[in-house]
């Protein structure tokens, strides 16, 4: 019998974070130290998300996005994602 668990660690840090990057279970998560405007776009440039969190841990549902890499962009600073 195989077991499998995936756990995340989440280190608070000044700066924004994109976590559980490859997506595998549908979602990610993305660490804000202070409110943010986040964008997410598809590889092609379109934009999927556009909107203002506040200061937290917020999760990113991935399900309508399909495979492929996408760009986030939280306050200036740009990260690639992976859905798988």
């Amino acid at each position: 019998m195989a077991i499998s668990k995936t756990v995340t660690l989440i280190v608070k840090s000044n700066l924004p974070q994109v976590l559980t990057n490859p997506v595998i279970n549908g979602q990610f998560a993305i660490w804000l130290p202070d409110p943010a405007n986040v964008r997410i776009l598809n590889g092609q440039g379109q934009q999927l998300i556009s909107k203002h969190f506040a200061a937290g841990l917020h999760t990113i549902e991935t399900g309508r996005f399909g495979k492929g890499i996408y760009y986030v962009t939280i306050a200036g600073q740009h990260f690639k994602v992976v859905v798988l």
